[in-house]
């Protein structure tokens, strides 16, 4: 094969949102080269400079994958509210996500609550996601999701369809 030389980046004015990234500490197979995801502002500074990006919501993956109970919420401060993060809520642990929610929600770094049904192999419509609505509604945040149709690709994607929210939204309608 022939591969054409990188084009380079060139810097623009801002000008495109997207939902969030993630954060990941190594050693872990999601790394985001060049800054490994790590939760180190000085890494972040770099590389939203050189994509001309502004701003940044972060899921800690972290805390999607492991359950590992390290916030990023220092990293969001030391950027001076240019990265700010989402608190996870994961079904499968009602209580402890509870307790992470009451502690991130009032910080004012933390901007929403993330759900990942399609991870957690729980159906969007479980009644134990009303539990991460309830407390969205509770703090005025909002609550951030992957959602599309069902795909040969991702099986898993079954579980976070549009319509599996329809109850939760129609109980919340706030959030």
């Amino acid at each position: 094969p022939v591969y054409p030389p990188e084009v380079p980046l060139v810097k623009t004015a801002p000008f495109i949102v997207d939902a969030h990234t993630h954060s990941i500490e190594d050693p872990s197979l999601e790394k985001f080269p060049p800054y490994f995801g790590q939760a180190k502002w000085e890494y972040w500074q770099r590389r939203m400079d050189d994509m001309a990006v502004t701003h940044s919501f972060i899921t800690p993956a972290e805390k999607l994958l492991t359950k590992d109970e390290k916030l990023i919420s220092g990293m969001c401060r030391e950027s001076g509210g240019k990265c700010r993060y989402f608190e996870v809520f994961d079904p499968r642990d009602v209580d402890g996500s509870l307790r992470d929610l009451e502690t991130s929600l009032p910080d004012p770094m933390c901007i929403g609550i993330k759900i990942h049904p399609s991870v957690h192999l729980t159906p969007g419509s479980d009644e134990r996601y009303a539990n991460a609505f309830e407390m969205a509604a509770k703090y005025h945040k909002p609550i951030m999701t992957h959602s599309w149709g069902v795909s040969d690709y991702n099986p898993a994607q079954q579980f976070a369809t549009p319509k599996q929210f329809d109850c939760h939204l129609n109980a919340f309608p706030q959030v």
